[in-house]
């Protein structure tokens, strides 16, 4: 084990099988026996890369290159077909905000839910709902029904959960910062600390000005190709770039 190293993708593959579902296949299905015809799209192909602690690291290129498909990989929501991933301690995603919710619920319940479905324990969340209300700045609708929250509150009061969970890695799909400017101030100033304190962030973003801020390494994907891991301003540079050719620019 590398002292200095949170994560290590080895050469992982992954494609998917999709049916063809096009207008001669439906008939033909509803008058014979014909099985339906499928492919297999590859959407990763020997991906490689690893992450140091205490480091913001970023998967970026276009979309549709699987750079998803990768942290659900990292997560163990999907199996890649070869490769393996070695991750150096508890793992942590932030996808969807929100996703693990139930609207019957008050806020307050649903910080036990989902924080429980998290994997916390419940006496850490017990010692920080407190920090986890005060965070969010919910005080005062904290013991409603969620359905009576606008998105923007349950981002928040999910991103406060995340915040306060024990967690060496966390993944980040795409949302950083929700709420308004100065919640999202929060947000960012929150991972800084992570970061300052050892804990890791592995992200796929196509924002330019939170990887220039933020990020200290990443890759850029594109067409099952990947780039070697290089420093955040020339992963932007790499994107630009990539962008004004596929746009023609």
């Amino acid at each position: 084990m590398k002292n200095n190293i949170a994560l290590e993708v080895q050469n992982i593959s992954k494609k998917f099988e999709f049916k063809n579902k096009s207008l001669k296949d439906i008939l033909l299905n509803l008058f014979t026996k014909k099985e339906k015809s499928t492919s297999n799209q590859v959407v990763l192909k020997n991906i490689s890369f690893s992450v140091k602690k205490g480091s913001a690291f970023c998967i970026t290129g276009p979309n549709g290159v699987g750079k998803s498909t990768i942290l659900s990989i990292i997560l163990g929501i999907i199996k890649a077909d070869q490769g393996t991933v070695k991750t150096f301690g508890k793992v942590v995603a932030m996808n969807e905000l929100g996703g693990g919710f139930h609207p019957d619920l008050t806020g307050r319940d649903n910080v036990f839910v989902n924080g429980r479905l998290m994997g916390n324990r419940l006496s850490n969340l017990k010692t920080h709902f407190d920090d986890i209300i005060a965070f969010s700045g919910l005080n005062e609708f904290i013991d409603r029904p969620l359905r009576t929250y606008s998105n923007g509150m349950i981002a928040r009061l999910a991103f406060s959960i995340i915040a306060f969970t024990t967690a060496d890695i966390i993944l980040i799909d795409e949302v950083l910062a929700v709420g308004d400017e100065q919640f999202r101030k929060k947000c960012i100033n929150h991972f800084r600390n992570f970061k300052k304190n050892g804990g890791t962030i592995v992200m796929v973003s196509h924002d330019l000005g939170i990887i220039n801020n933020f990020c200290d390494e990443g890759i850029y994907i594109s067409s099952n190709i990947v780039s070697p891991k290089m420093n955040t301003k020339d992963l932007i540079e790499k994107y630009i770039n990539k962008v004004e050719y596929h746009s023609g620019l």
